[in-house]
């Protein structure tokens, strides 16, 4: 389909981008059309929106970024903990239009934007057009990317969007050694970095110095090698006349002719690697630079904080992967169920499905049949057994302990120890395979213009029978084959089954697998045959498009907005009575009605003693002694230092007056402890955080006796007395006016992190760690200004380092630009 005007100009890309435009619209038409709803996802509600909320709030308010949120397990720092897409570049859209309105067009534009990108990888191969629809239009719905939309792990799905732009800009790269083209990547890797799920980004860059590997050690010795080939043909043999250095008897202009130095033919031999070297080792370097304002504060944050989940070593990492009998879900999603609610196999927790589409894995292996016969030029032959192999090895991967492929990568590869979910790889996956599927439609175009081409039919054969014989089985007989993968791929006594309703899903499943097998096969027989023309990759990828969509739309919710996210009357009621600093507890405990979501109190900016993120700060974590819902129920001492003043609780306390009521839970008042800030009475000197946390756990009067840790060269603190208030309270700045009797220790109920700084009256002054988790500074006697002020020394870093590496990408670009003009 080369749809081409009267000028001879090629409009398939603006014929694909448009039909692209309306997919994406009619597929979220409910939420488009609909300006008082949103996209349901469970973990943006219950973890993602708030945080989102929080920074927006604290941008429009003019603050700037904010560095600490106090809203989550008593105090965070904010951009290490990967709040969401914060520098990411459709994040502005948070600041122009209602947030749970942006965060919904924000997946609208990733999916058609996955699209485009994979209509521009194809290119990248030097695809034909055509070929190219099929590339971007197999990856813009394709199940892995697209159903994400149910968790709403909008990061997740734009790092995956991502990676087709990467790649296509590596292979240009390499295959032209333009910087442009690695300044290309360098921005994709440091855009999936920003959005910010660093597993996808991790995992999109395996397969980044995958192709670079492959075009290192495949592609430069062969080229070489044909060009030597050339170079040693004769005159007569290229068809020209001898001329210039070749009538000299093959002397070069300097006369040496062939008698080169062994130090000259190294430089020679070495001389086409040095640009790609170069420009991969140049990219990889500018994407560390460029995201630098979300590395480097994460990378500093993981020296000082715990796990939530608490897992570690090779179990940890292994966890999340891909089941074996998982594998069926590529090209039979309802065998084992995508269906949410009625998954039957062996992750403890699946929200997603891995579903290819017939058409894209049918076309798929019509291209790696051409990749292994005679179905593409050397060149493409060889980009294709890549794909194939690198598809291989991602899925050997995904499955985690099931194979050695992770446990290898695990102990070989940098940060692995620090990544689970080895599934996630499906992501570059998903990629190869709709890269392979233009393959296959472009092997049919070639042999349309009349090249000889010959397809491997026993790669055929290998690769489609079995996918065909399943695919009769479910369309046959889909409970007999529910039936056998019950008895044979899980052990007896399985406690899950799958739904009755599964089976006319199946069924389902299996005459649309045969289906978009008919259809595509045919369509690249009669294309290459000539009985019909190159159009009929408009219906190819129609079928393949509806086929995706039919699976996709199951993942995509869209519910009102208001009963989500208005405030009731208990957050009201918080608004007015909470004071600064004053934490609220809205326990989920287990066997009880349900409470509010996890960070439901962050999104309308009630300080929460818990909450829901990845990671526990050391002090926090030391104080509640694991999970935060079972140490704040264990260790009341824990609520005391925290200043829970506020607990909510799902129906009614016997004996016990309620503040608020609504939608069947309560809030009650817990009696005045120690309070925001107190002189205590006593000090006592631990000599490091277990001491500190043991006398914690033994002292029930913390402003009659506190601790503090003991620091080599400093003598411990006095003892002091008076009062404390808070004049000014906001997320990276604390004003107190301290009114000292005689001169002491302050304690304050805020954690304690190292880039808190404390001055009294315009003097910075050292900040204690008090009673194993807090901070106290000394204050001098009479009245004075305590200000806390957060500064993050990471961020500050990967500000100029991003703006430096733009500054330096910006004028390569005009250099490079320059030269182009000069050359032409």
């Amino acid at each position: 389909m080369n749809a081409r005007g009267r000028d001879g100009r090629d409009f398939t890309l603006w014929w694909f981008l448009g039909g692209a435009a309306v997919v994406c619209t009619l597929f979220y038409r409910d939420f488009i059309f609909h300006p008082e709803r949103l996209i349901f996802g469970s973990d943006m509600l219950f973890e993602g929106i708030s945080l989102r909320r929080f920074y927006t709030d604290e941008i429009l308010a003019g603050r700037g970024v904010p560095m600490w949120v106090p809203h989550v397990y008593g105090g965070m720092p904010f951009v290490g903990l990967l709040p969401g897409p914060i520098f990411y570049p459709t994040t502005l859209l948070y600041l122009l239009m209602p947030l749970h309105r942006a965060i919904g067009w924000t997946f609208v534009m990733h999916t058609f934007l996955g699209g485009a990108f994979g209509y521009f990888l194809a290119r990248s191969f030097r695809l034909r057009p055509s070929s190219a629809v099929v590339c971007g239009g197999a990856f813009m719905l394709t199940g892995y990317v697209t159903s994400h939309l149910w968790g709403g792990q909008d990061g997740r799905m734009f790092g995956m969007v991502l990676i087709p732009l990467a790649l296509g800009c590596l292979n240009r790269g390499l295959e032209s050694g333009k910087a442009r083209w690695f300044c290309g990547v360098a921005f994709a890797i440091a855009a999936q970095t920003f959005t910010p799920h660093t597993q996808v980004m991790y995992f999109s860059s395996l397969a980044l110095a995958l192709l670079f590997l492959f075009h290192i050690v495949f592609r430069i010795p062969r080229d070489r090698g044909r060009a030597t080939r050339d170079r040693e043909r004769t005159p007569r043999d290229r068809g020209r006349t001898p001329r210039g250095d070749e009538q000299a008897g093959g002397r070069d202009r300097s006369g040496r002719g062939d008698r080169a130095s062994p130090g000259d033919r190294r430089r020679a031999a070495l001389k086409p690697y040095l640009k790609p070297v170069a420009g991969f080792g140049l990219a990889v370097a500018g994407a560390v630079a460029l995201s630098g304002p979300q590395l480097f504060p994460t990378l500093a944050l993981l020296g000082s904080v715990t796990r939530v989940s608490g897992g570690a070593g090779y179990e940890f990492a292994a966890s999340f992967a891909l089941p074996p009998q998982e594998l069926t879900a590529f090209f039979l999603p309802d065998l084992v169920s995508s269906l949410p609610g009625s998954y039957w196999g062996s992750n403890p927790l699946k929200l997603h499905t891995e579903y290819l589409g017939s058409v894209p894995i049918a076309l798929a292996i019509v291209g790696v049949a051409a990749g292994f016969g005679r179905g593409a030029p050397l060149s493409q032959r060889r980009v294709i057994r890549f794909l194939a192999a690198a598809s291989v090895l991602g899925v050997l991967f995904a499955m985690g302990d099931k194979t050695p492929v992770h446990r290898i990568a695990y102990y070989t590869l940098p940060l692995m120890d620090s990544l689970r979910a080895p599934a996630m790889m499906i992501g570059p996956v998903t990629v190869f395979v709709s890269l392979l599927a233009a393959y296959g439609w472009e092997a049919a175009l070639r042999s349309r213009s009349g090249e000889d081409i010959r397809i491997s039919w026993p790669a055929l054969g290998l690769l489609g029978g079995p996918l065909l014989l399943l695919g009769a089985a479910a369309a046959v007989n889909p409970q007999g084959l529910l039936n056998f993968a019950v008895a044979s791929w899980y052990p007896e006594g399985w406690p899950r089954r799958p739904d009755p309703a599964l089976a006319s899903a199946l069924r389902a499943n299996g005459l649309l697998l045969l289906a978009g097998f008919a259809v595509s096969w045919i369509a690249c027989w009669t294309v290459a045959r000539r009985r019909i023309g190159s159009w009929a990759v408009a219906a190819v990828v129609v079928v393949g498009v509806a086929d995706l969509w039919r699976v996709d739309e199951r993942y995509l919710v869209v519910a009102d907005a208001s009963p989500q996210l208005a405030p009731d009357g208990i957050m009201t009621t918080l608004a007015e009575v909470a004071g600064p600093g004053e934490r609220v507890w809205a326990p989920n405990l287990a066997g009880a009605p349900r409470n509010y979501r996890p960070n439901e109190l962050t999104y309308h900016g009630v300080s929460s003693a818990a909450g829901l993120q990845k990671f526990l700060l050391d002090p926090y974590a030391r104080l509640i002694g694991g999970s935060p819902e079972e140490g704040l129920i264990r260790y009341p001492e824990a609520r005391e230092l925290l200043n829970v003043r506020y607990v909510i609780m799902p129906g009614r306390q016997e004996g016990v007056e309620s503040v608020a009521e609504a939608s069947g839970r309560n809030l009650y008042a817990f009696p005045p402890g120690a309070g925001y800030a107190y002189f205590p009475a006593g000090i006592t000197e631990a000599p490091d955080s277990s001491a500190a946390l043991a006398e914690v756990r033994r002292n029930g009067d913390f402003p009659a006796m506190s601790i503090v840790e003991e620091r080599p060269g400093f003598a411990p603190p006095e003892a002091g007395r008076g009062s404390a208030a808070v004049v000014r309270y906001e997320p990276d700045f604390i004003e107190l006016d301290v009114v000292a009797e005689k001169a002491g220790l302050l304690v304050v109920s805020e954690l304690h992190d190292p880039g808190w700084r404390a001055f009294v009256d315009g003097d910075e002054r050292d900040v204690w760690r008090a009673n194993a988790a807090l901070r106290g500074v000394v204050v001098p006697e009479g009245r004075h200004r305590l200000v806390f002020e957060y500064r993050s020394r990471s961020f500050a870093l990967g500000v100029w380092t991003c703006f430096a590496a733009l500054g330096l990408a910006g004028a390569g670009l005009a250099r490079s630009c320059l030269r182009s003009r000069r050359g032409s």
